[in-house]
């Protein structure tokens, strides 16, 4: 697990850790679809989306997902870039690239869902540090041909107990996993 710091609206100093956990079943490296090979990735991106889905509503990733694909249930309150060499996508990798990370704009009485994604947009940095998130990376046709790897939370309140995310990748497959993958990835604005 690593910390995934949320700063509350309002908070000069009152800062809450959420703990979030990265998991993925056995197989942990992505592959490419039919290939077999790693696939590889230059940027991470975190994002912070409010929802306004009750606690009756929902509490899985497949209801972040349900979210991310309606107008009016999620409203994108954070979003942070890492830019850095090109790796492999697997779990080590993306706790490695988020060390430190901190989203502000949190309300202790709102649940989010929180989205991880793996790009690879052909231009990696030196190391992973904190770059400029350009809103075109985040067209629907770009975020589905960059992205390697794409992760959930269920919806859940800052700093209750850690929060699972669920790592999906691109060529995981037919059936649920790939549509998990597709849901991921869909535009959210």
């Amino acid at each position: 697990m690593w910390p995934l710091l949320l700063c509350l609206v309002g908070c000069a100093e009152e800062v809450e850790e959420t703990a979030l956990d990265i998991r993925r079943d056995a197989r942990n490296l992505c592959r490419a679809e039919n290939e077999g090979q790693p696939l590889g990735m230059d940027t991470f991106v975190a994002e912070l989306y409010e929802t306004t889905l009750g606690e009756e509503e929902g509490s899985t990733p497949f209801d972040c997902g349900r979210c991310l694909n309606a107008q009016g249930f999620c409203m994108l309150r954070a979003r942070q870039c890492r830019c850095g060499p090109s790796s492999g996508v697997d779990t080590d990798a993306m706790r490695a690239a988020f060390s430190g990370l901190r989203l502000e704009g949190a309300e202790p009485q709102i649940r989010y869902c929180i989205r991880i994604l793996a790009l690879e947009r052909g231009q990696p940095a030196a190391g992973a540090e904190e770059c400029d998130c350009a809103l075109d990376w985040f067209a629907p046709a770009a975020l589905r041909q960059s992205s390697r790897a794409c992760a959930l939370s269920p919806p859940a309140y800052p700093a209750k107990n850690p929060v699972p995310v669920y790592l999906t990748c691109r060529g995981d497959g037919e059936g649920s996993e790939a549509s998990v993958f597709s849901g991921c990835v869909a535009d959210a604005f």
